[in-house]
């Protein structure tokens, strides 16, 4: 499930792969070529998503959420012995992955993490329930970038702490493992792990 991803998107990406337009998914038509897309974009965006199977059915033009749950499970059902299906289906699902995780970085860049940090922190309970899905997530991912690059940063002083590369120079061999026991002191390294990294 991706909080980058719409309803819209799911199904004008499924839309475009089957040949078929929006207006015609959200039709009572029922050719079959549609009534697979249809049903493919339900499965997709209800796992993509989130929506529930009411909200899915009044935007695949008001129908049932009982329709929607049919046309779940028969695509479930059909992907476990239809393989053309299958890679239709995987191919539509690669593309809509692609598609959130470029949208989750273009949200994540255009948010300050530090500035978004400061409001939370400082804000009520109220206020923190309306904090936006992009916004927890493009915290979250500099979080994690911010992470990587700290495990980076100890890898390399952990390198330069190596009697062998720093023989010469022991006052750069002392702040280096002074930084690292900084870091193993805050709980970014294991001492453990990362001596075995070196």
């Amino acid at each position: 499930m991706s909080a980058a991803l719409t309803i819209a998107i799911v199904a004008d990406v499924t839309a475009c792969a089957y040949g078929v337009t929006i207006r015609d998914m959200k039709s009572p038509r029922r050719p079959e070529p549609l009534i697979t897309a249809r049903h493919v974009a339900m499965y997709l965006a209800m796992r993509h998503t989130g929506c529930s199977s009411s909200g899915l059915g009044r935007w695949f033009g008001r129908r049932d959420h009982t329709t929607v749950l049919h046309a779940v499970k028969r695509i479930t059902w059909r992907l476990d012995w239809d393989s053309e299906l299958a890679v239709h289906v995987a191919t539509i699902d690669d593309a809509l992955r692609a598609i959130a995780q470029e949208r989750l970085r273009l949200v994540a860049t255009s948010i300050d993490p530090l500035a978004l940090a400061r409001r939370l922190a400082c804000a009520s309970e109220r206020t923190l329930l309306h904090t936006s899905t992009d916004e927890i997530t493009a915290l979250a991912q500099r979080v994690i970038e911010t992470q990587h690059a700290l495990l980076d940063a100890a890898r390399l002083l952990r390198g330069l702490a190596h009697p062998d590369l720093v023989a010469d120079d022991a006052v750069i061999a002392g702040r280096a493992r002074r930084l690292a026991a900084g870091l193993e002191a805050l709980g970014v390294i294991n001492p453990k792990e990362e001596k075995s990294h070196v």
